[in-house]
């Protein structure tokens, strides 16, 4: 612990001293949450069937009706790392969930550690590989800074996924929780802990996982007459299994239970015995608990925006969270909670959705995939056949200087071999992202790309498809810089502040610095964020 102290009084030092006025009654806890896949319309447009956890903080909170990711890669990573640190990718270093080291040579995950190893539960088998930590988060958290204004301040964080949990904890996280889809388990990793603590084992003996064994998913009642005013389409009264024709649980359960909205009470029962076991929000220290739901993007991903799953799965967790905050109310007292709620990314529509409602959108078609190999064959007939790339869109820079080719040469070509594709709007390359980021006029979509670019992790190029395409085969995803991606929910609850509505634009990176500022604790002087503490106090 004194080796924590000092590491946290080191990074106070860094701090600039921003320091804004206190609430009169500080927090004791900080809730932080976020909703993985969490568009900026489900609040409202869900409204009408809330009636827990959601509900309570739309009728107590600040809502930020024009929320936005201010960076193109819009993916799990990114989104967590700018909620957590309050900076862009190009600054907190994830650029992505994975991207090529080109060091190491290789593609590498973003909260990987071979330096680390997962704990394994007991009864479960020893994982091979690395294990997971921040070290490849660039910057420091909001965790962080609360840690280095008060060294007993104590932060913890939960996700189903590992990414989730290590990046909203920060750099000096007490402990990090994920779901591990081959024991059923919530597993952190040696970077956090020796060994797991006895009330951790006593939850792994426990096997709660195994209660939802035989179980299917069925929806909750809602009123149909709301289902067109909550723009749902498809069947309201589906059944959906969980895993496969098995006799006892096994991994393929596990992971039909991590792609389903039961992982959530399950990460809700582990965060409540977290909280008694670390006595959180229990003394004047203001301690941080994260927590990210997985639910509603793995859900998403299959069934779109618009389906009566991906409502069943907000309206289950909204129930869940009234649950949470019922349980903190009793324990420490809501009036000293305060509760930071977001998403990571939006997500697309189904392509069929905007079919039906003459809206632009698709799949990459045959024409797609022709056009990309065709331009691949042009541009092996100029410049000769050779290792060009590494995986991805890379170049390899010691064929370029092999060959004696320059890189704009390389860029101006591709970029007029694609633009021919038919499901392509541009190409971005690193020339032009790094003639932008020194300074001057930018174009308002570039400016996302130069938020999202590091010099040493992102790709040479950058493929933007036109609005309403997935580049994927089926069901619909994220990641790309138009606004139903970029758009989040985004809702401050504080103790004694206002309720209402901001229609005001903000960006996820002022969130953190937001909180810090309402905690009157400084943050340090590199942030991307704005503080906007008093859009909740006034």
């Amino acid at each position: 612990m004194h080796l924590r102290r000092l590491i946290l009084a080191l990074t106070a030092l860094s701090f600039t001293g921003q320091n804004a006025r206190s609430q009169e009654a500080t927090p004791r806890l900080v809730l932080l949450l976020t909703v993985d896949q969490g568009r900026g319309d489900y609040l409202e447009r869900f409204q009408p069937s809330f009636e827990g956890g959601f509900k309570m903080l739309l009728d107590g909170g600040v809502l930020f009706t024009d929320a936005h990711h201010f960076h193109a890669s819009t993916v799990t990573a990114a989104g967590h790392a700018s909620l957590s640190t309050g900076r862009y990718p190009a600054h907190s270093g994830m650029v992505g969930n994975e991207w090529y080291d080109r060091t190491d040579g290789k593609h590498v995950y973003c909260v990987e550690d071979g330096t680390t190893q997962i704990l394994t539960p007991a009864g479960a088998k020893p994982r091979s590989g690395g294990g997971r930590s921040p070290a490849r988060l660039l910057t420091t958290g909001l965790g962080d800074w609360i840690q280095a204004n008060d060294p007993d301040s104590k932060v913890f964080s939960i996700g189903a996924k590992d990414r989730s949990a290590v990046l909203m904890g920060g750099q000096n996280a007490h402990g990090a929780f994920w779901f591990d889809t081959r024991s059923g388990q919530w597993v952190t990793s040696t970077h956090y802990a020796a060994e797991y603590s006895a009330w951790v084992r006593e939850f792994h003996r426990e096997r709660f996982a195994d209660d939802y064994f035989g179980h299917s998913w069925t929806p909750l009642a809602v009123p149909h007459a709301l289902l067109g005013e909550m723009e749902i389409v498809g069947t309201p009264d589906f059944t959906h299994t969980l895993g496969r024709a098995d006799f006892y649980p096994t991994r393929r359960f596990y992971s039909a239970l991590y792609n389903s909205p039961f992982i959530e009470p399950y990460l809700l029962d582990f965060a409540k015995k977290l909280v008694v076991a670390h006595e959180l929000g229990a003394d004047e220290s203001v301690d941080v608990l994260a927590l990210s739901f997985a639910s509603v993007d793995t859900v998403g991903h299959t069934y779109g925006p618009n389906s009566p799953e991906v409502l069943d799965t907000m309206l289950r967790l909204d129930r869940e969270l009234g649950e949470l905050f019922d349980f903190l109310d009793e324990r420490i007292g809501l009036a000293n909670v305060a509760i930071s709620l977001s998403a990571d990314h939006g997500v697309a529509s189904l392509p069929e959705y905007q079919s039906s409602h003459s809206l632009p959108g698709g799949f990459l078609s045959a024409a797609d995939y022709a056009c990309f190999q065709s331009a691949g064959r042009a541009f092996q007939e100029k410049f000769g056949k050779d290792d060009w790339f590494h995986e991805g869109l890379y170049f390899n820079d010691e064929t370029l200087k092999r060959r004696d080719v320059e890189r704009s040469s390389l860029e101006s070509m591709i970029v007029k071999e694609l633009a021919r594709c038919p499901s392509i709007q541009r190409v971005w390359t690193r020339t032009e992202i790094e003639s932008a980021s020194a300074g001057g006029w930018l174009d308002k979509t570039l400016e996302l790309y130069v938020h999202s670019f590091h010099p040493e992790r992102s790709p040479d190029l950058y493929v933007q498809y036109k609005e309403g395409i997935i580049g994927r085969v089926r069901g619909t995803t994220h990641g790309s810089p138009y606004r139903y991606d970029t758009h989040v929910m985004a809702l401050v609850h504080w103790p004694g502040a206002r309720q209402g509505t901001v229609d005001e634009r903000v960006n996820t990176v002022d969130l953190p610095v937001t909180i810090a500022s309402l905690l009157g604790i400084d943050f340090p002087d590199d942030v991307d964020g704005v503080d906007r503490s008093a859009l909740i106090r006034d």
